[in-house]
């Protein structure tokens, strides 16, 4: 019993530190996307929503096609921007898989989440291209991320700490000034306001979720069963790997909260 037991809770805690941790990721995205999206259209209205869409959809849709490229599902259609939808729907991919195939199945929860990914990509690359210092802080700062405990707090301080040195290393007179900043700025909050999962996105998430957690036991209880008892080295890997993915992530999110900032100074007046 005592063999099933410690995989069983390796693989909990895995998935709840990185699978649990891309979907909260997720859901914080969506409130401040709505935030934002509701402060834009106070501001001016549809057209507003429209101008970040530009850039914003596009990347969003990018990051479902190419989940879904990763995991061997077949792209059926896809269509990057869309304007004067009845529905209103801006974007969206579609795709079929084969519902025997294990790993298409785990590649519903990834494709699900492809924005976050896509969208973090492209802040990341906006910041090397525009604002190479702070991309030198941001990613100067993961070398830290090996040194934390094993403790949901210790990192929360982390993020808040590096929050804090993104606010100030991003709004300064000298950014005020250059015109790269505010390119930078338009960027990010029209990646921001599109970053999150819509509902239907979500729908396909579940069962790949529940397939993912499955193939997360097989490994450690393979590992633990013939790898000379490797869950203390299974564990050290977890903190250090989940806390690196999650870091990358909460970065998107500091940047949505800057962009919601923006959006509701703006709102004001």
């Amino acid at each position: 019993m005592n063999s099933i037991y410690q995989p069983i809770m390796v693989s909990f805690l895995e998935s709840i530190f990185i699978l649990g941790g891309l979907i909260l990721c997720g859901f914080l995205l969506g409130f401040l996307e709505k935030e934002t999206d509701r402060n834009l259209m106070q501001s001016f209205g549809q057209t507003g929503v429209l101008l970040t869409s530009l850039l914003g959809t596009p990347v969003h849709e990018i990051g479902h096609a190419a989940m879904a490229l990763l995991f061997g599902h077949k792209i059926t259609k896809i269509k990057l921007l869309q304007v004067n939808h009845p529905n209103g729907v801006l974007g969206y991919v579609e795709h079929s898989y084969n519902p025997k195939n294990f790993y298409q199945r785990v590649g519903n929860f990834f494709i699900a989440l492809g924005p976050i990914f896509s969208g973090t990509a492209s802040l990341f690359a906006a910041m090397y291209f525009l604002l190479p210092k702070t991309f030198r802080l941001m990613t100067g700062s993961l070398s830290g991320v090996r040194h934390l405990k094993f403790s949901i707090q210790d990192f929360g301080l982390y993020l808040w700490k590096n929050f804090k040195a993104l606010f100030s290393s991003l709004f300064t007179l000298t950014n005020f000034h250059h015109v790269y900043f505010w390119i930078f700025l338009v960027i990010a909050v029209s990646i921001s306001s599109h970053i999150a999962l819509s509902s239907k996105d979500l729908e396909g998430m579940w069962d790949g979720f529940l397939v993912a957690f499955l193939a997360v036991f097989a490994i450690h209880f393979l590992v633990y069963e013939f790898g000379n008892h490797g869950i203390p080295e299974i564990m050290f890997y977890l903190q250090y790997g989940s806390f690196w993915i999650l870091y990358l992530l909460s970065v998107s999110i500091m940047l949505s909260v800057i962009a919601w900032l923006i959006s509701f100074v703006l709102s004001i007046f």
